[in-house]
């Protein structure tokens, strides 16, 4: 490469490092706080360490490794926040069983002390932005050998989901960018003096330091290994030294969790336990559905995974990816070793997950999220697939998706606007204050949808809880829904005097209900259950018809 040449290609990345730092940037502050996977746990593990303490059990996020923890503590310590008012975020009480979108609850008047830690959060998540900006530099080195390594560095730098968890108080995007320098190393440690592997080796054991999914990637390094080096037996040796320390390493920091050592009986016990789940009757139906919310979380998933892309979307995009795969991995544009050790790097993640899966029952480990340290590689291979032009326009619907994206998430988590409204009939009047002015419902097979419009004729000192209930034909309860107004979003606290809006609420009806005209029942609760009023929307007659 000529000097000019290699002055176009930096100019590039710069330019491509500032682009991101500028999308994410967007996302940050766009995305309300708290609203990204775990961040409460993750926020607080960082300022736990910044006060001298280890995260203690209330964190759900003790299980991780430390060191992005602790590069974000002595950032926050540096900047001067205030954490001594630092708490865990008021929450959506009804966030898990469907009531709302959002995890916490924004109060149009936050305290002080939300303001202060929410200040904190925001700093937070562009430091963790910060700490990936040398991703597309690791990406163009390791694509540089091979055709279109400015197409795999934008792709990389433009893939939604790793630039919206990278824009988030998480250790998912300093995992992404330690997975990018790992795929260059790993590359180079097949062509390169042993010093190169060795480095590899040791970065790989920073890594089980940073997130323990790159602990999987000593499989393609051993690989590589067996592959290329003169001495593998030693190198094996050596990765199996290195490994152990790193694991009694971690396993030596109170609540780092190391599944299958900690499992009862050990590893044994846990792969039983993974292979005995696996062929049970339902590990066909785990497997599906496991592989089914990986391919839905790896692209157009965001939140809490609450927010989702069009479907229409969804499905196309995958539709690409997938075709661009099936081509990259056929194709002979890149060696046949090449093409092996790019799919063991994308292999591992996805192993993994699987085997987590499997041992908890839990689909939801099988995430998009967890690829993130094979998002280069897997890059690579779909730039092989798709060629210069559907590459560039893949590119070009990225970028376009990623400008748009800050405002699409947020517009979740809006509040209701307020509407003019003529009230045709009497305001049904609930719990004190609230008042219920209008509503419809309809049915579409066995989801019952209602838009309600509220008013509040007083100001509302507390939370209330809206229940709607499906009543049968025959006077029994066959659907229920509890659910905080405005999708979660705007608890009556939040309510203006006077002002008038309409909430959406969707519930399904039950199986056992009986075919027949029924009715939506709307309560309005205390949250502490303590106080309630009803009434039965008669008038809109839900019909149950069973095929």
């Amino acid at each position: 490469m000529t000097p000019l040449s290699q002055r176009r290609v930096l100019i590039v990345v710069v330019v491509l490092s500032l682009l991101r730092w500028w999308l994410g940037m967007q996302l940050s502050l766009n995305v309300p706080a708290w609203e990204a996977y775990d961040e409460p746990g993750h926020f607080a593990y960082a300022v736990e360490l910044s006060s001298g303490i280890a995260p203690n059990e209330p964190n759900p996020e003790r299980i991780q490794p430390p060191l992005y923890y602790g590069i974000m503590a002595l950032a926050l310590r540096l900047s001067g926040s205030d954490l001594s008012v630092n708490s865990f975020p008021e929450r959506n009480p009804y966030f898990y069983t469907g009531g709302g979108v959002n995890y916490a609850l924004h109060r149009s008047t936050p305290s002080a002390q939300t303001v202060t830690s929410e200040r904190a959060l925001r700093f937070s998540r562009l430091l963790s932005l910060l700490l990936t900006l040398p991703l597309a530099c690791f990406a163009y080195q390791v694509a540089k050998q091979w055709r279109f390594p400015l197409l795999v560095a934008t792709l990389v730098t433009l893939f939604p989901q790793g630039l919206f968890n990278s824009s988030m108080v998480s250790n998912d995007g300093l995992t992404l960018m330690w997975g990018a320098l790992l795929t260059w190393l790993l590359f180079r440690s097949v062509t390169h003096h042993w010093g190169q592997s060795f480095l590899t080796l040791l970065l790989l054991a920073v890594g089980g330091f940073i997130k323990l999914n790159l602990l999987l990637m000593l499989f393609p390094f051993a690989i590589s290994i067996l592959l290329h080096q003169r001495r593998p037996l030693l190198w094996l040796v050596l990765i199996a030294v290195l490994s152990g320390i790193t694991i009694l390493s971690l396993s030596a920091i109170p609540g780092v969790l190391l599944p299958y050592l900690h499992a009862n009986g050990g590893i044994a016990t846990a792969l039983e336990t993974a292979w005995s789940n696996l062929t049970s009757d339902n590990g066909s139906l785990l497997l599906g559905e496991g592989f089914g919310y990986l391919l839905y979380s790896s692209f157009g998933l965001f939140g809490w995974g609450t927010v989702a892309l069009p479907y229409w979307l969804q499905v196309v995009s995958l539709a690409l990816i997938l075709i661009g795969l099936a081509v990259g991995i056929v194709r002979r544009q890149l060696s046949l070793s090449a093409r092996g050790l790019l799919i063991s790097v994308v292999v591992a993640p996805i192993a993994g997950a699987l085997v987590l899966t499997l041992y908890y029952y839990n689909i939801h480990l099988m995430t998009g999220r967890y690829l993130l340290p094979a998002l280069t590689a897997l890059c690579i291979l779909l730039a092989n697939g798709w060629g210069r032009r559907i590459g560039w326009v893949s590119v070009a619907g990225m970028l376009i998706l990623d400008m748009l994206l800050p405002s699409y998430i947020g517009s979740f988590y809006q509040r209701p606007s307020a509407i003019d409204l003529v009230v045709e009939h009497p305001p049904v009047a609930l719990l004190s204050g609230a008042e219920l002015v209008d509503y419809a419902v309809d049915t579409q097979e066995t989801i019952v949808n209602a838009r309600l419009c509220w008013r509040a004729s007083q100001l509302i000192s507390q939370d209330y809880v809206v229940r709607l209930e499906i009543i049968g034909s025959d006077g029994g309860g066959y659907g229920l829904l509890d659910a905080i107004p405005g999708n979660g979003n705007h608890p009556t606290t939040n309510w203006v005097v006077g002002e008038i809006f309409c909430d959406l609420y969707s519930l399904r009806i039950r199986s056992d209900a009986p075919n027949g005209a029924g009715y939506l029942r709307v309560t309005m609760l205390t949250s502490s259950y303590s106080d309630q009023a009803s009434v039965n929307l008669e008038n809109a007659v839900v019909n149950i018809v069973h095929n």
